[in-house]
């Protein structure tokens, strides 16, 4: 999903992973697309693994190399609304600073007004991680054939089975970001704590773009953030995903059987 909307190479911390991961991050490795970089340090001298010291590594190290880097975990997608993209969608919400026409693949700064915007904030909202599809909750123009039911269904495709989601959380509270490693000087999770100079975040209309959250919730958190909300919008880029989920599956046999 990521690379649909944009992103052109991922950097992953690695403190421990399974040996069946190991295997599919080292094809990716090899295609050039991911940088793994060992991430050993002992969690009971740094907080929640070193977190934070991985995510200003990640800003230093793309710095003069990606024009912008987006913060998600995981589990997370920034799904655009409307936009094709995430850099139509910030072209939309900073018109003034960033031209899309502008966006090639260089570091250099686009040739408009004086940038002032260096993050923008998208919040978040939790989606369901079961196993189990709610494809009933559809409107009618969203349609699956019996082979892509149960290829989801296989592979448990959450973006692709699960549609219902919470209410939006506030900004900088459970919220990701795209930013300017070259204005950053210092990152959090869910922002950016100092820029290099005047530049600031800017938050991003829930209407333009949404962190799709998926994960398993606990009773006391599906009693606050009930998951009663229905929401299609990544469904604009399943004749995109589907495809290329089920040939990334063939490249790993041993693995997705």
């Amino acid at each position: 999903m990521n690379r649909i909307l944009g992103a052109e190479h991922f950097v992953v911390y690695n403190y421990s992973i399974s040996p069946a991961v190991d295997q599919i991050l080292q094809r990716y490795q090899q295609d050039g697309l991911v940088t793994v970089l060992p991430w050993p340090l002992p969690t009971n001298q740094v907080f929640y693994f070193g977190q934070k010291s991985a995510l200003n590594d990640c800003v230093y190290r793309n710095r003069n190399i990606s024009r912008f880097i987006v913060v998600v975990d995981t589990d997370e997608f920034m799904i655009p609304t409307n936009h094709s993209n995430w850099m139509e969608m910030i072209a939309a919400t900073s018109p003034q600073e960033y031209d899309v026409s502008t966006f090639v693949h260089s570091p250099n700064t686009p040739k408009k007004a004086h940038t002032k915007t260096g993050c923008f904030i998208v919040r978040s909202s939790f989606f369901s991680a079961s196993s189990r599809a709610n494809w009933t909750s559809l409107p009618s123009k969203f349609s699956f054939t019996e082979k892509e039911k149960h290829n989801i269904l296989k592979y448990n495709i959450q973006t692709l089975s699960q549609f219902l989601r919470s209410t939006v959380f506030p900004p900088y509270q459970r919220s990701k970001y795209i930013a300017r490693p070259d204005l950053i000087y210092n990152i959090g999770m869910h922002l950016v704590h100092t820029f290099v100079d005047s530049s600031s975040c800017t938050v991003v209309s829930n209407n333009v773009s949404l962190v799709h959250h998926y994960r398993e919730l606990d009773r006391r958190t599906s009693q606050s953030f009930p998951l009663n909300i229905t929401d299609t919008s990544i469904l604009r880029f399943k004749s995109q995903l589907y495809p290329r989920v089920m040939e990334k599956f063939k490249l790993f046999p041993n693995i997705f059987k």
